[in-house]
């Protein structure tokens, strides 16, 4: 049984899963792990470049969806087909540093009061992807950051709460909620 199972759901973007992959392999050395495509029927032959740009890799699947599930039901069909213990719902344009899974994974199993672990996600600019970490959208907080007092005061607590941007980011603590560009849980969890 692998120690995790990596689903990256694609849709056209054959060239940027490639970089994916390369960095899941690099990654993920110091782990047993399977790599999970699953293709929404990408019209750019993604399945067929990915099987031969990884042939003889037998720790990667190519799932080929003949419709366009969507993100949500796609990652339901990878995760069906997982073996892991942990599973990591990774978009196909990330690119993760060689020590990511290695910290990601020793601080969750560590840990039994995660449900989802999630990284500092960094932007190609250099900056802070926002969308990482986020409160619950209640009305007052989608309020506050449409009207714009988020972006004006993002170190207040009251109106930085959408995407938490009172905190450090380079710091750990618990979030509402995080973005769908990695997702990191017990296969039990999902």
């Amino acid at each position: 049984m692998p120690d995790l199972s990596v689903i990256v759901v694609n849709y056209n973007v054959k060239n940027l899963l490639e970089n994916c992959i390369n960095s899941i392999l690099s990654a993920s050395k110091n782990f047993q792990t399977e790599i999970i495509i699953v293709d929404n029927n990408s019209f750019d032959g993604s399945p067929a470049y990915i099987k031969s740009r990884f042939d003889g890799y037998n720790d990667i699947r190519v799932i080929e969806n003949n419709v366009n599930h969507g993100f949500a039901k796609a990652n339901n069909i990878g995760a069906s087909a997982a073996s892991g213990r942990y599973i990591l719902i990774l978009n196909p344009d990330t690119i993760l540093q060689e020590d990511t899974i290695d910290k990601c994974m020793n601080f969750i199993e560590k840990r039994n009061d995660i449900g989802i672990l999630s990284c500092k996600l960094v932007l190609p600019n250099g900056k802070l992807d926002l969308a990482c970490r986020r409160s619950f959208p209640s009305s007052s907080v989608a309020f506050y950051r449409m009207i714009g007092l988020s972006k004006l005061f993002p170190n207040n607590k009251i109106f930085g709460k959408y995407n938490l941007t009172y905190l450090d980011e380079n710091s750990s603590y618990e979030v509402d909620a995080v973005c769908g560009a990695f997702m990191l849980m017990k296969k039990e969890h999902f």
